[in-house]
């Protein structure tokens, strides 16, 4: 299993206790406001994934986020100090490093192949874009991620779709940040990451959305 969209996964480690349904409007409305309001935001993660089988795997990381459409996502070593990947996108193009093959590769991004919270922060869609339809909404419940008091919202695709069957997105219920996200995909698997130490509006650079070239780094062009 990839790791976040180019590889976003996870499982759960959290405490939930529902204590009961939320207007689904209100929510929605406000976490898209939320959302619209902030012009970057980054955060560290914890990504588990498990299998079809049952196999977990960790990964631990850094997400940064920049208006408009701007993402990077780095995943580091066992020692958590060495990046083992680094995913960085433009809204245009993708660009992937692995230090494994220590090898870049550039791509045309495909917004669909993000996860839901991840297109909403970086400003490519709405919250609201899999809630057309009442079919594909499931109740918002309160619930507690890791002591946070946070609401759940479960996002079916409307149409058939071949990379996931259901995206869950939890938000602090105060701030309407995102603290866990979760996607099942129709082979299986089970893809889960929590987000902490959450800043938004700090000034990001934008060169942290610039995959420099270094020596050495070998480089793979697929867009032409």
């Amino acid at each position: 299993m990839y790791k976040f969209g180019w590889g976003f996964v996870l499982s759960i480690i959290l405490l939930v206790n529902a204590t009961g349904a939320v207007p689904t409007s209100k929510v929605m409305n406000g976490i898209q406001q939320r959302f619209e309001e902030i012009k970057d935001y980054q955060a560290t993660l914890t990504q588990v994934n498990v299998d079809a089988i049952g196999q977990k795997t960790v990964y631990y990381g850094e997400v940064y986020f920049k208006k408009p459409q701007k993402i990077r996502v780095v995943y580091f070593d066992s020692s958590r100090t060495k990046p083992q990947q680094i995913s960085i996108t433009d809204g245009k193009f993708i660009w992937m490093y692995t230090s494994e093959l220590n090898q870049v590769t550039k791509q045309k991004f495909d917004p669909k192949a993000l996860p839901l919270p991840l297109l909403v922060l970086g400003g490519a869609s709405r919250i609201d874009e899999g809630f057309r339809d009442k079919n594909y909404i499931k109740p918002i419940e309160r619930v507690k991620v890791n002591g946070v008091k946070a609401l759940s919202i479960i996002v079916k695709p409307k149409n058939k779709n071949p990379d996931y069957k259901e995206q869950t997105l939890w938000v602090d219920q105060d701030t309407y940040l995102p603290v866990k996200a979760e996607v099942a995909d129709t082979q299986g698997n089970l893809s889960t990451i929590t987000f902490k130490d959450s800043a938004c509006d700090s000034g990001l650079d934008d060169s942290l959305f610039v995959m420099n070239k270094k020596k050495g780094v070998h480089w793979v062009d697929m867009t032409q």
